[in-house]
């Protein structure tokens, strides 16, 4: 190549913005390096931190036994920089096994990252801070497909000086998602602009199919990345017309890339003997207190509590009533895989509404991460639409996707990495405002540019108008399917045979008083003595209601738990009508007893009767329901919440 070759080269686009991705990605270095160091004083992947010392990545020594040393307390006081190694010489090294093989990617790069900077808590730091130079990179080259450099800048620093996207980098291996979800996501970009240049697409097609299959080994969650890669492909790149078809090619090549890259993760993490925690995760993240920041619903709730123990005695509980099995299930196996599996399917075929809903409010809060509110993107949106359809149409399924997958566990360490798409939209906003600016200045030259704006104008009105129908259209349609299931299903609760409980009533707090009900709680019962003793009771209490103003009931256990403590405000509907409440009752061991019901003395003097439903497998769900006696008049699907509330 010759000297003027090479200058030529140099001074190309895609040069200067590779040149300017590399100065981003080193000014996001040290925003990043400057966040966490003030702070920065833990150690939460001990396994990798001592690889240098044990030289087996996956293996550990006692996590407990080391944490005892005066070393490693001296070490996380800072009074000595590295660990040291002499410490733990001759201690016997245990295997991580499932939890580390599913992230073994992420394992491995944080693993080998110590073996060259030593025990230290500054490799955190610094390994952090590089993920996050490097998902600065990839948006600005994101950024840039459609933007002008100036632009693309002005919204990579939003993002990089975001203090959402700043919290979230002293979380290890949850920030891990962002790069290789951003990497996707721009390179499905590539092919859609390539395919409208009608260029190769092999290139892009397998590079966003490598991205996608690495990343689900540094974090899961990049699972979602694939099937936007593949829909990518399927949807949005053009059939040759009499030819061979670029579509089938690039969805090969995405497949190879999801393949070579991740597919030893896919089975570890999807079909292999452990199991998948999908199902698991998704019905914690729909507990009640989540459920509650974006949706209004006075007459239920899931009966859900986003905790471990909590699940999982949900789960043996379904398995045991609705499924007939004997076992007991836990994480990390198939056994556990199956019966969530099942019950999740129950929630979703019951709550459809509530399950359109909770994506719609995903995507309005994903749409406001950036802090700049909501018509900002919708016009940025609707400026791509005006401009380029089919781009629009792939910004709108990338979003309304991504949001989506979040909304399954909407909270702040799944959906951090999105506030992407909305730096996104207010850039093509910002640049069209400018390019009319631009033309404003010449009378002539903005009468006709408004003139041939009218028609693509028109056309992304109708785009918009589309997106608002069906999304309505699906709302409601969800909703009349779930009125109808879920008034048969609570006739059916009211036709179940039931146990009626003794009640004592002691005194709890000031103005307040405990309800005890014999037989429930498991200090009550005669206990296995094992630890992990797992009960579970569908407890009915009915109140003769005083007037029409609600009654207050917290379920409550011991020892004092506030994330399994739950207090309802029983509707009432008239004056000396009979208001009916029905809840699970799960108990764990020592840990989780049930206490009693807990409410002022007033309220307690409403109390009918307490009772116990005997178990039946047709009633499949245990939910948390709240009915007045006009129930059967109720709207029995959740409504959005105004304002919206975001997990920050």
């Amino acid at each position: 190549m010759t000297g003027s070759a090479v200058r030529r080269a140099l001074r190309s686009p895609l040069a200067i913005d590779i040149a300017l991705a590399v100065v981003v990605a080193m000014v996001a270095y040290g925003v990043a390096r400057r966040h966490l160091q003030p702070y920065y004083h833990d150690a939460p992947w001990i396994e990798d931190l001592l690889v240098p010392c044990t030289g087996r990545p996956g293996w550990v020594p006692d996590p407990v036994a080391v944490k005892a040393l005066p070393q490693w307390q001296a070490f996380l006081a800072q009074k000595v920089e590295y660990f040291p190694c002499s410490a733990i010489a001759g201690m016997p090294l245990i295997e991580i096994g499932i939890s580390w093989q599913r992230q073994e990617y992420f394992h491995r790069a944080l693993s080998s990252w110590f073996r060259i900077v030593g025990p230290t808590i500054n490799g955190f730091i610094t390994f952090q801070s590089g993920m996050f130079a490097m998902t600065g990179a990839i948006a600005y080259l994101m950024f840039r497909l459609g933007m002008w450099r100036v632009i693309a800048l002005a919204c990579t620093a939003g993002l990089v000086w975001s203090p959402l996207q700043l919290r979230a980098t002293g979380l290890p291996i949850e920030y891990e998602k962002a790069p290789w979800i951003l990497a996707a996501v721009a390179l499905c970009g590539v092919v859609v602009r390539r395919d409208a240049q009608g260029k190769s697409l092999w290139a892009p097609a397998l590079a966003s199919g490598l991205a996608a299959g690495f990343g689900i080994g540094f974090k899961t969650d990049v699972m979602a990345a694939v099937p936007l890669a593949l829909a990518t492909t399927l949807i949005f790149v053009r059939r040759n017309p009499g030819g061979s078809s670029r579509k089938a090619l690039a969805t090969l090549c995405v497949i190879a890339g999801v393949a070579i890259g991740g597919g030893t993760m896919i089975y570890r993490n999807f079909f292999g003997p452990a199991g998948s925690l999908f199902a698991v995760q998704v019905l914690g993240g729909q507990d009640w207190a989540t459920e509650a920041m974006h949706a209004v619903s006075p007459l239920y709730d899931y009966g859900l509590v986003f905790d471990d123990s909590h699940i999982t005695v949900l789960i043996n509980s379904y398995g045991h009533r609705v499924l007939g099995t004997t076992a007991t299930v836990y994480f990390f196996s198939r056994e556990m895989q199956d019966v969530s599996t099942r019950l999740l399917t129950d929630f979703w075929t019951t709550f459809p509404g509530d399950l359109v809903l909770r994506v719609i409010a995903a995507t309005i809060r994903v749409l406001q991460l950036s802090g700049l509110g909501v018509l900002i993107p919708v016009a940025g949106l609707f400026l791509v639409f005006a401009r380029d359809l089919r781009a629009g149409w792939f910004i709108a399924f990338v979003a309304v996707f991504l949001s989506a997958y979040v909304s399954l566990v909407f909270q702040r360490r799944h959906f951090f990495h999105l506030e992407f798409i909305s730096w996104w939209l207010a850039g093509f906003f910002t640049q069209a405002i400018l390019l009319a600016g631009r033309a404003m200045l010449d009378t002539n030259a903005f009468g006709d540019a408004w003139a041939r704006f009218a028609k693509p104008a028109f056309r992304a009105v109708l785009c918009l108008s589309l997106i608002g129908v069906c999304a309505v259209a699906a709302l409601a349609s969800a909703r009349a399917y779930q009125q109808n299931r879920m008034l048969r299903l609570v006739e059916c609760y009211e036709q179940m045979l039931l146990d009626e409980r003794h009640v004592a009533r002691a005194a709890h707090e000031p103005d307040r008083v405990m309800l005890r009900v014999e037989g429930i709680s498991l200090r009550d019962r005669r206990s296995s003595g094992k630890a992990d003793e797992m009960t579970s009771d569908y407890l009915v209490a009915k109140f003769r209601c005083r007037d029409g103003r609600p009654i207050s009931v917290t379920a409550t256990y011991r020892p004092p738990n506030a994330v399994w403590d739950h207090t309802f405000s029983q509707p009432c509907s008239a004056s000396g009508s009979t208001s009916t409440l029905m809840m699970p009752i799960y108990q764990y061991g020592a840990a989780h007893v049930f206490d009693g019901l807990a409410m002022s003395a007033q309220d307690a003097d409403t109390v009918q009767s307490v009772s116990t439903m005997r178990q039946d497998s047709s009633e499949r769900l245990w939910l948390d329901l709240l009915l007045p006696a006009d129930w059967r008049t109720r709207d029995w699907f959740e409504r959005l919440r105004i304002p919206l509330e975001t997990p920050l």
